[in-house]
C-alpha cells in the first residue's frame, strides 16, 4: 500500500510506502512543468501528479476529466464550453483557452471547466473549524485515547474532516 503526500494546491509531490518510507518525488513549477522526479519505476508508472490531475507520459499533458492541459503553454489545448463566455467578469476570462485565468498559484480547475479560488475554500474550511471549537475538542480527547492503536497519525486530518463533517451533519438533523 502506498500513501500520496500533497502540497497545499493538491500536488502530488511524494509518494510513500506503509512504513513511511518515500518511493517517488516529484517537483513541479507553478503552471505544472515536472522539474524532477525520482528516478525509479513507480514515479513514472503513478498517473497523478500536479494538482491531483492525471498525467499522460506520452503527451506530456494533464487530463482535466473534460480537456487535456498543456504546462508548457499554461494552456487547454481544446476550447472551453462557450457557455462561460464573459462569465468571470474579465477579458482573460473570454480566452477559452485559458488555465485558471493565468493565475495557478491562487486558482485551480478540477474539471477542465471552470477554475476556483484556492483562497476561497480556504476561508470556507476555516470558517467551518472555527464553528465548532466543541468538535476539535472532542477529536482531541478521542485521539489521545486511540492513538495507541494506531501506527502514526498521517491519518488524523482525515479522520478529524471527517469527524467534523459528521458532526455538522449531526448538528443540521437536529
Amino acid at each position: 500500500m502506498f500513501y500520496y503526500v500533497k502540497n497545499l494546491q493538491g500536488d502530488i509531490v511524494k509518494i510513500l510506502d506503509e512504513d513511511g518510507n518515500e518511493k517517488a518525488s516529484y517537483v513541479y513549477n507553478a503552471w505544472g512543468n515536472i522539474l524532477s522526479q525520482s528516478e525509479d519505476e513507480l514515479s513514472s508508472i503513478n498517473p497523478l501528479r500536479y494538482r491531483g490531475y492525471v498525467y499522460d507520459e506520452d503527451t506530456a499533458m494533464y487530463y482535466l476529466q473534460t480537456r487535456y492541459y498543456d504546462p508548457t503553454t499554461g494552456r487547454f489545448i481544446n476550447a472551453d464550453n462557450t457557455a462561460f463566455i464573459s462569465s468571470s467578469g474579465t477579458a482573460i476570462g473570454d480566452n477559452i483557452y485559458t488555465y485558471c485565468e493565468n493565475d495557478p498559484v491562487n486558482n485551480v480547475d478540477y474539471t477542465g471547466q471552470w477554475y476556483h479560488n484556492l483562497s476561497s475554500y480556504y476561508n470556507a474550511h476555516k470558517k467551518m473549524y472555527e464553528g465548532y471549537p466543541d468538535a476539535w475538542q472532542a477529536f482531541c480527547t478521542r485521539y489521545n485515547k486511540l492513538k495507541k492503536r494506531y501506527k502514526d497519525n498521517r491519518s488524523a486530518l482525515g479522520r478529524f474532516s471527517g469527524y467534523i463533517y459528521g458532526q455538522k451533519t449531526r448538528k443540521l438533523k437536529i
